[in-house]
């Protein structure tokens, strides 16, 4: 297999204490031929140090400090400095088997793939979550299975458990959008998926997220989280002219989001916000609920939530106490 340079980008706020550990995993990797970039992004922990440690020990590792501008304009300045016929990103609170990067390397090369992708596992409080995936996915995707795939399952539609050929990103011109702050990636690949012709996936879990109490998607609310709102139409809009089915799906799971921000803000003054997680949600709630494609619980679901929000909600966080 030939030795292709990969650059590895990985964008640093403020996770000393999960950084090592994701260095480490990447270092490590069975394919070696990697530039790492590691960019800070302005942190004032302890992580200037740990990666100031790691590149005086791995002349790989290459080291861009910023201002802190956000985790996009960090993958954006990544881009920008890779140097590699392939890039890819790995965040610094998650970690990676030793063997992600020569499995995504493989695939992309033999299937002659613009983008090659893996499954996820959620990793939280020492403990592995694989998902299950659904054997009848094919590993070859057409862009109609792409878009398919990464809407169904949110972890798909990350950016770190994919490479992508340097040139597809640079030829579409594409780069993540710095005032979007949730499901900035997800976006990125419903638009850059137009440019692919050919998307590899392999079944198997190379990258693990780890599951924690900062993560940006927590249920702690801040006013940047009014964010997942505009995201989530955005991702609805692009889906509408790609993909019908996956368009479906992103207003399903907009109902549940917005509403579940809905219920956060009901007592506070944003008003322009709580309208419009209600226009559009009685307006998704209409299109979709006729939709064969939707299954019956589904439709349940959303029927409950939009009649009975409170009780819904309510429900669902004794259930998820009872869980934990």
């Amino acid at each position: 297999m030939r030795e292709d340079l990969i650059s590895v980008i990985i964008p640093i706020y403020n996770t000393s204490i999960f950084l090592e550990k994701c260095l480490e995993s990447v270092i490590n990797q069975t394919y070696s031929n990697l530039e790492i970039l590691l960019i800070n992004d302005g942190s004032t922990d302890e992580s200037p140090l740990i990666i100031n440690k790691y590149a005086s020990l791995d002349s790989r590792i290459k080291v861009f400090n910023i201002n802190n501008s956000g985790v996009s304009a960090a993958r954006n300045l990544g881009i920008k400095n890779a140097n590699g016929i392939y890039i890819t990103f790995v965040d610094s609170d998650d970690f990676v088997d030793v063997k992600f990067i020569e499995v995504l390397h493989n695939n992309v090369v033999n299937f002659n793939a613009d983008i090659s992708m893996c499954t996820v596992t959620r990793y939280e409080n020492g403990e592995y979550n694989h998902l299950n995936i659904d054997e009848k996915v094919p590993n070859i995707l057409s862009k109609e299975d792409f878009y398919k795939y990464i809407t169904y399952n949110y972890y798909e539609g990350y950016l770190c458990n994919k490479m992508y050929k340097k040139e597809l990103i640079i030829n579409s011109g594409l780069f993540l959008d710095e005032k979007t702050y949730y499901y900035e990636d997800l976006i990125f690949n419903c638009l850059i998926g137009s440019y692919a012709n050919k998307i590899y996936f392999d079944h198997n879990p190379y990258y693990y997220y780890n599951i924690h109490g900062n993560n940006a998607m927590s249920n702690k609310f801040n006013e940047k989280k009014l964010n997942l709102i505009d995201s989530r139409i955005k991702v609805t809009e692009i889906l509408e002219q790609k993909n019908g089915e996956s368009a479906i799906r992103s207003k399903y799971r907009f109902i549940f989001e917005g509403n579940v921000m809905y219920n956060q803000i009901k007592n506070s003054n944003y008003k322009d916000y709580k309208i419009l997680v209600r226009k559009t949600t009685k307006k998704y709630f209409k299109e979709i609920i006729f939709k064969n494609s939707l299954s019956v619980k589904n439709k349940i679901q959303i029927i409950f939530i939009l009649i009975l929000p409170s009780i819904y909600y309510a429900l669902s966080n004794r259930k998820n106490k009872v869980k934990k």
